[in-house]
């Protein structure tokens, strides 16, 4: 993603268009209130020389007493319009600001959660996590910042410009002659502060996986005695982070300098001019001081521009990344006349279906397999022999890359996902439970269950014991990932889950793998009734937990190699029977 092609301004600016469209009322409302600002302060400059022509160098007392109090009075309405607008605009700006980041926030998270697996396979957690977090914090803070100023910059600049030159056109043309001068060192150094932008970026999101990966398996960190080797690479990612960041600074504290002394030295021009225009009487004290004036308000505008130019770059940068990961198209997706599922038992079959992660190298090869309603069906095979993945083709975690995989009699990229997985209970090997309450970690597919439910669905999952003497009962938080249970009381969550869902189908990878042999045999005698009248489809490892099975599926490289009841798969003495001999030593 970071090799993508840079976009400009414009092509940025349009496809963030969308997220503030909603808010256009409200961006007029700020042109407005800009405008009333900028003719507001354009007005001090020339209420100034008139305030020096018409009283402080006028010699009948009576006209300079009747100017004076009406052009105070002006002074301080200008004033007063000034401050008005700049509240509502910065009110204005900030409201649309935040709530367009908001939109963009909630817009990369949604985008996330209807990716496929794949997605979440090819990009590192700690990426995406640097999406949602820092990129749009980045571009929070640039968005608020420019498009709350720049445009009141530029009306406030051109004010300011029309004033000088109603005042005094000849020195105005030798003020725009210098500008070029001002312009160019803010683009060049708005580039380098972009590049170095987006390389603290992508440092971010490998600091964000380092964090990710320390604190989810601290565990093995401290098993292994790793504390310091994490701690040295956590240091030279921020090392990494505050070189580009200071090369960022460095961009910036030259910038606002350089403009500075442009600026004096067009000053000492612009006062040599002033001088040969007083000392040769071709304009009045008041056109000059009010002059002066309008180049005095003039210079903090071009100076503050040059920070809002860095800041958008530095904006640029952190949208065309989170830009860049919402192209990545959803490779599951819904057919536009997709049709809901409805099931009365759930047959499913494989046709001629191959699977590959990457092209070319298929996990998968020409499966062909039938699956009968409420038959249970056991996968088994050696490590990576694609086991895992054949059942993730069911709720269609994947879509096949040839061939096709029905449920029911309808080709699952035909019907809706939300149906489909519906009709799917999975308990895996690796149990993942939310940090939450044990009530909303069991309702998690059904958060409507009512507490009848729920203590039936813990009682079969052999969970209820465990669940009592927790101070809360169900009410009790688990922490992150179920740290306060143990193996075997997350796998009865987690089994509970399931069997609160009641579906028609049911996906198990090793159910109880981390049960003791009293639990397992509790869970089992309850997964077995859970199984009946069924279509169950078993991942299994421990080839003890399906002798049972209607038949059973061996896999090797991708493909099916053997297939039968355990009684006849033994009697075969195929790759089934060398895998069983393997784990009872026979």
């Amino acid at each position: 993603m970071a090799n993508r092609k840079r976009g400009g301004f414009l092509h940025i600016a349009s496809r963030l268009f969308p997220f503030v469209r909603p808010y256009k009322n409200r961006y007029l409302m700020i042109i407005a209130t800009t405008v009333i600002t900028a003719a507001a302060t354009a007005a001090l400059p020339k209420l100034i020389q008139m305030m020096m022509d018409k009283v402080f160098v006028n010699p009948d007392k009576d006209e300079a007493l009747f100017y004076i109090y009406r052009i105070a009075l002006l002074i301080m309405v200008s004033i007063l319009l000034k401050d008005l607008g700049e509240f509502a605009k910065q009110y204005l700006t900030g409201y649309i600001g935040e709530r367009t980041i908001m939109n963009l926030r909630n817009k990369l998270f949604q985008h996330f959660q209807h990716q496929s697996l794949l997605f979440h396979h090819r990009h590192k957690i700690g990426s995406l996590i640097s999406r949602i977090v820092s990129d749009v914090t980045l571009v929070q803070e640039s968005v608020s910042r420019f498009f709350g100023n720049a445009l009141s910059s530029v009306f406030k600049i051109t004010a300011l410009i029309g004033v000088m030159f109603w005042l005094n056109w000849k020195l105005s043309l030798l003020v725009l002659a210098i500008f070029p001068l001002v312009v160019v060192p803010i683009y060049l150094f708005g580039r380098r502060i972009r590049k170095a932008v987006e390389r603290g970026q992508e440092v971010m999101e490998d600091l964000t996986s380092v964090l990710y990966n320390v604190f989810t398996g601290i565990r093995v960190v401290k098993a292994f005695r790793q504390e310091q080797g994490e701690i040295n690479k956590f240091s030279g990612r921020t090392r990494e982070f505050f070189d580009q960041r200071m090369r960022m600074v460095k961009s910036r504290a030259i910038g606002s300098p350089l403009v500075d002394f442009i600026s004096g030295a067009a000053f000492c021009v612009v006062i040599v001019a002033i001088g040969r225009q007083i000392i040769f009487g071709w304009a009045t004290w008041g056109q000059l001081i009010g002059f002066c004036a309008a180049a005095g308000f003039l210079h903090p505008e071009m100076k503050n521009f040059t920070g809002l130019h860095n800041s958008l770059q530095e904006g640029m940068a952190a949208l065309e990344r989170i830009f860049n990961v919402l192209e990545d198209r959803e490779e599951v997706r819904e057919a536009a006349d997709a049709q809901p599922l409805a099931l009365s038992g759930g047959e499913i079959v494989f046709e001629n279906v191959s699977f590959a992660y990457q092209r070319g190298r298929n996990v998968l090869r020409n499966i062909n397999l039938r699956i009968k309603s409420g038959q249970t069906v056991a996968l088994v095979g050696r490590s990576g022999a694609g086991k895992s993945t054949l059942a993730d083709l069911v709720p269609r975690f994947y879509d096949v890359g040839k061939g096709r995989v029905s449920v029911g009699g309808m080709d699952v990229r035909n019907v809706t996902l939300s149906s489909l997985r519906d009709q799917i209970g999975i308990i895996t090997q690796e149990v993942f439970l939310f940090n939450d309450t044990i009530r909303n970690n069991i309702t998690y597919g059904r958060p409507e269950a009512t507490s009848r439910e729920i203590d039936a669905a813990a009682r079969a999952a052999c969970a209820q014991e465990f669940i009592k003497v927790k101070g809360r009962g169900a009410g009790s938080v688990l922490g992150d990932r179920g740290v306060t249970l143990s193996g075997g009381e997350r796998q009865r969550l987690a089994i509970a889950r399931a069997i609160l869902r009641n579906p028609p189908i049911m996906i198990m990878d090793e159910a109880t793998s981390s049960l003791d042999t009293e639990s397992e045999l509790k869970v089992q005698t309850a997964l077995n009734n859970l199984m009946k009248n069924r279509t169950t489809l078993v991942i299994a490892h421990r080839l003890s937990t399906v002798r049972n099975a209607d038949k059973i599926i061996v896999l090797d490289q991708g493909r099916i190699v053997e297939q039968g009841t355990h009684a006849s798969l033994i009697r075969r003495r195929g790759l089934y029977k060398k895998l069983y001999d393997m784990q009872f030593k026979l």
